[in-house]
């Protein structure tokens, strides 16, 4: 019969001891904070007030300073003491959004005379025109573009989805004016709600069938508003 094992032996036996690896691992990198876009100044060049009110307030939504004419001649007045005047840029601009069908003076004359004015250098640049129809024919969209327009957008359409072709065309056509500086501390004053000069174009107002809302307008919000740009 073997001899029993030593007590003292036997309290001396041990796991074997694990081996222990240490891993490293390199720390990331921290992600580089997104620069805010800059402010897009626009001019929205349009006679139907209802359209104006809409495209104002999702424009500013955006993030947009908005600036209104009622018809073509009023926005060669304003383009000349914007940005692109080369005699009196006092107010800062970047693009311009044309409805074509206006009184006093169209979309297209409109245009023509801004190319005509960069011609003969009193507008300096090139001014950055969308226009904007309900004429969506493939002769009628050439027609505009052979006129000077940069890009054709047709209603309905969703401002949220303008906003970036706007600043692409601002890139595209004015690059030094893209990569300026950011308004990230103060934003300059909006300007304001449009006002009806006397040749804008006014919608008879529906007849009130409730008393929840305060006017018919209050009833146009969110997304629905992307659509009612007729």
């Amino acid at each position: 019969m073997p001899a029993p094992a030593d007590s003292k032996d036997a309290g001396s036996i041990r796991p074997p001891l694990k081996k222990h690896t240490s891993s490293y691992a390199k720390p990331e990198t921290p992600a580089q904070p997104k620069k805010p876009d800059r402010l897009l100044h626009v001019l929205v060049v349009e006679d139907n007030l209802i359209n104006q009110r809409v495209m104002s307030q999702q424009l500013r939504k955006q993030g947009c300073v908005v600036h209104i004419a009622n018809h073509g001649l009023e926005a060669l007045t304003f383009l000349a003491s914007s940005a692109f005047s080369s005699t009196n840029p006092s107010t800062p601009l970047d693009v311009v959004l044309m409805d074509q069908e206006m009184p006093v003076m169209d979309g297209i004359t409109c245009v023509r005379e801004i190319r005509a004015r960069q011609k003969t250098q009193e507008f300096n640049g090139h001014v950055p025109v969308i226009a904007v129809t309900a004429n969506a024919r493939s002769e009628q969209i050439t027609v505009m573009m052979q006129a000077g327009m940069d890009s054709v957008v047709t209603k309905p359409f969703r401002i949220p989805e303008l906003v970036p072709q706007m600043r692409k065309l601002v890139e595209r056509t004015n690059p030094s004016e893209a990569t300026g500086d950011f308004d990230t501390e103060e934003r300059p004053p909006m300007s304001p709600e449009p006002q009806d000069s006397g040749t804008a174009t006014s919608i008879p107002k529906r007849p009130r069938v409730s008393t929840k809302f305060s006017s018919s307008w209050d009833r146009i919000e969110g997304d629905q508003a992307t659509h009612d740009l007729w």
